[in-house]
């Protein structure tokens, strides 16, 4: 009825301030930020409050990537960048849930898994243009590996296990002319002695 009227404008900003704490106590976050928002910004204490409430959920976010529980930390960055866009440390957790989710993909030699979950990330941060340079030489290291095992089952006249291994050489280095070659040469020799066991 009366726009203008001071102490039910204070009132209402303290009733959503005090929800708005009440919810950041119990863990509340989204829920917290929908109540402050509806604060005036010049509400006492409300920006600290809001502060308070963001520094909260990036601490439990830094806790869930210690955990290694990727998802969430970056469910909890994601929130925080939904109310404050250019929150750096909400950021920095993201593209740091990132590189470690690769880091552990790496291990399990998952490299294009690995590239996939990095392609997500912001490509200027340190740490992914370091794994994404780790990951191509860990991806030519690895067609050696296969190449190798190609040959040594080459000479030891396993045509088809040399070709399955070149053929792996090429799904991680598609430009080992070498492992191309050879599985020509040994799809060629194959068809040969095909031909011979035919007569």
């Amino acid at each position: 009825y009366d726009r203008l009227n001071q102490k039910a404008s204070d009132l209402k900003n303290s009733a959503y301030y005090q929800i708005g704490l009440e919810l950041s106590g119990q863990e509340k976050f989204p829920e917290a930020m929908k109540m402050f928002k509806k604060v005036s910004p010049e509400f006492r204490g409300i920006n600290d409050a809001i502060q308070l409430a963001i520094n909260k959920e990036l601490a439990k976010g830094e806790t869930l990537l210690k955990q290694k529980q990727y998802e969430q930390t970056l469910a909890v960055a994601e929130k925080i960048l939904d109310y404050d866009k250019s929150n750096e440390a909400a950021k920095n957790l993201i593209n740091t849930a990132f590189c470690q989710q690769a880091k552990n993909l790496i291990i399990r030699k998952n490299y294009t898994e690995a590239l996939h979950v990095l392609g997500k990330a912001d490509p200027e941060y340190d740490c992914v243009k370091k794994i994404i340079s780790d990951v191509q030489r860990a991806k030519k290291k690895q067609a050696e590996v296969h190449y190798l095992k190609g040959v040594k089952h080459f000479l030891n006249e396993e045509l088809q296990s040399a070709i399955k291994e070149w053929e792996k050489t090429l799904k991680l280095n598609p430009k080992h002319d070498k492992a191309k070659k050879n599985i020509q040469n040994a799809r060629s020799l194959l068809e040969k002695l095909n031909k011979l066991y035919a007569h």
